[in-house]
């Protein structure tokens, strides 16, 4: 995310994604039934964060109620499908054609909240097409099988496309994501809070009610949280769109908090800002909305799934690589390398 195009290209593959624009007719042809979902983008009512937006200055209300929040929801395969009888048609038993050749769905979805007034995207539910298809199909998907658009980077690159012009798609603030379900996701989220030497408050393995803690991105916490599953789309968004974005943005503050004390499940912000190289235009202006204090509690999925074929090595809880040097040093190593 903070390198320039060409040492950009040694960490991500594609550098440019392939998908760009509003994505509609390409999601259409790659078996995507879009829904709506706009309920799920009351962030007052149906998710309590009424105050949490206020105290950020944006508006909490949907699009249906007058606010600025509107939902996108894409399913692979149409769960809604009956047959001449009036029978559902299962998604395993659906089937597409591209270029001649027929594809399977695959149960893949992914429920994405815009913002695009504030800057804001938010990941409330999604599950990866590899993913989907290995729990539908029973069997090891190949690449070759899955649909061609299927990166959740890609998708909700569609959706912000669809609420901003091409000056205003620059302006990206904040990641959201809600309710996170993860395992893996959840683990580095305990280790940060039991070790993050600001936080004497929750107890081991509890997350704080916002405003919760925020991990400034130079610290190991913020580091292993930057490497987590629920980070990767947003990495790829920033990372494979510098030149509409107008260069380089990078997130540097990660915020975790539970809406309230009974929750179980945490949320994430990842804050966003404009990074050094900007080689591309005018850069975004300053983020309003970003936490006061980078260290301290000024913070405000479902389950953040894998994208397809990620790849990594082998990472202690902290997503560090640790290698052994000549001198009995350590060599550590911040990983974030996806396959496409």
């Amino acid at each position: 995310m903070t390198f320039p195009a060409p040492q950009a290209a040694s960490f991500v593959t594609p550098l440019d994604s392939p998908w760009d624009g509003d994505l509609r007719a390409e999601m259409a042809k790659w078996g995507y039934m879009e829904h709506s979902r706009h309920q799920l983008c009351d962030f007052d009512l149906f998710w309590h964060m009424g105050g949490i937006f206020t105290f950020y200055g944006m508006d909490a209300r949907p699009v249906f109620r007058g606010g600025p929040n509107k939902c996108f929801d894409v399913h692979h395969g149409n769960p809604f499908l009956k047959d001449d009888q009036g029978r559902q048609v299962p998604v395993i038993d659906q089937t597409y054609t591209v270029d001649k050749k027929v594809y399977r769905a695959t149960n893949a979805y992914s429920t994405i909240g815009i913002n695009a007034a504030a800057g804001h995207i938010f990941f409330i539910s999604r599950k990866s097409a590899a993913y989907a298809a290995k729990e539908t199909w029973k069997t090891e998907p190949s690449s070759a099988d899955l649909p061609a658009l299927r990166l959740q980077s890609d998708l909700v690159w569609g959706f912000w496309n669809r609420e901003n012009n091409a000056e205003s798609i620059k302006h990206i603030n904040a990641f959201w994501t809600l309710e996170i379900t993860n395992k893996e996701t959840n683990a580095i989220i305990n280790q940060c809070h039991n070790s993050y030497s600001q936080n004497t408050d929750p107890p081991p393995g509890r997350t704080l009610v916002w405003p919760g803690v925020s991990f400034p991105i130079e610290t190991i916490e913020g580091q292993a949280l930057l490497g987590s599953p629920n980070d990767i789309a947003a990495g790829y968004f920033l990372a494979q769109h510098k030149r509409q974005l107008g260069g380089n943005k990078i997130i540097y503050t990660i915020t975790v908090f539970r809406v309230k004390a009974d929750d179980f499940l945490p949320n994430i912000i990842f804050w966003v800002k404009d990074g050094p190289g900007q080689n591309w235009g005018p850069s975004a202006p300053p983020n309003p909305f970003a936490p006061d204090r980078p260290g301290g509690g000024g913070g405000v999925e479902g389950g953040g799934r894998n994208e397809t074929g990620e790849e990594r090595r082998e990472v202690d809880w902290r997503g560090i690589v640790e290698e052994r040097v000549g001198d009995g040093g350590v060599v550590r190593e911040y990983v974030f390398r996806v396959g496409m």
